[in-house]
């Protein structure tokens, strides 16, 4: 196989990650099949695996990318002069849309976070890389003491706000089991569920 170029390397691993996104959208990490992603991209296996050497690698790649777009959003939103009520409400904007785009990330994170507690959360964000919570967290206290919003521990704070968010996605099988919905209602659902839940925190934070 001749080695290609740049431009033809550039084009051919964009097309890939492309359809392996989708591929891993539709079917999960467990259901997908390289072979699904070499007919999704129109290119054969050998090249496929060419370019990544298997399933796993093809995922880590997607899953690194998307994960530090989010996490520069996350960044950006901190680093803004929004009220603390405005952040929370981008952060919820944030997540809630690119888990839409990604729905396979929250359970991966977590399955990964349980099978290797002491790496995976370093490899998941770097030191130089994490998101500045301790500002986050002075915001929320200066908030607090100057009467803008109600009294709330921060931690608990931003736990309820990334578990109101997470939970739709990871339980998604089960919520439609138990609830007795199909896939095109569950996605109405999740439609709604931004709202809420910013309805929710505006709420809880809301002075009386």
């Amino acid at each position: 196989m001749d080695k290609p170029n740049s431009q033809e390397q550039f084009d051919t691993e964009t097309r890939i990650l492309r359809a392996a996104r989708q591929v891993f959208f539709k079917q999960g990490m467990a259901g997908a099949r390289m072979q699904d992603i070499a007919d999704q991209a129109g290119v054969n296996k050998a090249l496929l695996h060419y370019y990544f050497r298997s399933k796993d690698k093809l995922f880590q790649t997607i899953f690194t990318q998307a994960f530090q777009t989010m996490l520069e959003s996350f960044k950006a939103i901190i680093a803004s002069p929004m009220s603390i009520t405005e952040k929370l409400e981008s952060f919820i904007h944030v997540y809630i849309s690119n888990m839409r785009l990604n729905p396979y990330l929250p359970l991966f994170i977590i399955t990964e976070i349980n099978k290797r507690p002491e790496v995976f959360p370093r490899q998941l964000v770097p030191e130089h890389q994490q998101v500045d919570l301790k500002k986050l967290f002075a915001q929320i206290q200066k908030e607090i003491a100057e009467g803008r919003i109600a009294p709330f521990q921060p931690m608990h704070l931003i736990m309820n706000v990334l578990g109101m968010s997470i939970f739709s996605f990871i339980a998604k099988p089960m919520m439609i089991h138990m609830l007795g919905v199909n896939e095109k209602q569950y996605e109405h659902f999740l439609n709604e569920r931004e709202a809420q839940i910013i309805a929710f925190v505006r709420s809880a934070l809301k002075t009386s």
